[in-house]
């Protein structure tokens, strides 16, 4: 990945590494983590999840609703119209699976999972904001460009990252 080019962005992330205790166990946790969701599920599970920490007592206070209910936000935001949606890949460990709004692989190899991104390429496009712009309306707008940027870079994203599966894998 070296370049003189200096137009261009290089972006590589190797996360969310887990192992768990069986390689079933890792099969049905990459499952559920891999499984598409529509916007309105995504909304639904994010409140179902408030109500069990409300039930269990851990939204004890005004403050810890209040961030339960930004993530919950943020998460659904997050999923856009599409919600979250994922095409199975082959050639990388026991089962690959790619992140459509966000170019990640997840992979799973054995009783291990994680997830890795890469991109090289033209920079995001800075999004124009107006002067005096809200902040909401720019974190709506950097949200809407970064999504928008993605889409249009996803192949190229998912063979950068693919490349970079390949050398995780080859090394564990």
């Amino acid at each position: 990945w070296n370049s003189a080019d200096e137009a261009q962005t290089l972006e590589a992330r190797f996360g969310s590494i887990r192992i768990h205790k069986t390689p079933e166990a890792a099969t049905t946790w990459f499952g559920n983590a891999t499984k598409g969701m529509s916007v309105e599920e995504v909304a639904k599970t994010m409140a179902d999840v408030k109500g069990k920490m409300k039930k269990d007592g851990d939204l004890d206070t005004k403050p810890k609703e209040t961030a339960a209910d930004q993530i919950g936000g943020a998460m659904t935001g997050l999923a856009g119209k599409e919600g979250f949606q994922f095409e199975k890949l082959s050639g990388l460990g026991d089962e690959a699976a790619l992140g459509l709004s966000d170019g990640h692989i997840w992979i799973r190899k054995g009783n291990m999972t994680f997830n890795v991104s890469a991109y090289k390429g033209a920079p995001q496009p800075p999004p124009s904001f107006g002067v005096g712009a809200d902040p909401k309306k720019i974190i709506a707008l950097s949200t809407e460009a970064q999504k928008k940027f993605i889409a249009e870079t996803l192949e190229q994203r998912k063979a950068d990252a693919t490349k970079l599966a390949s050398a995780v894998l080859a090394a564990i």
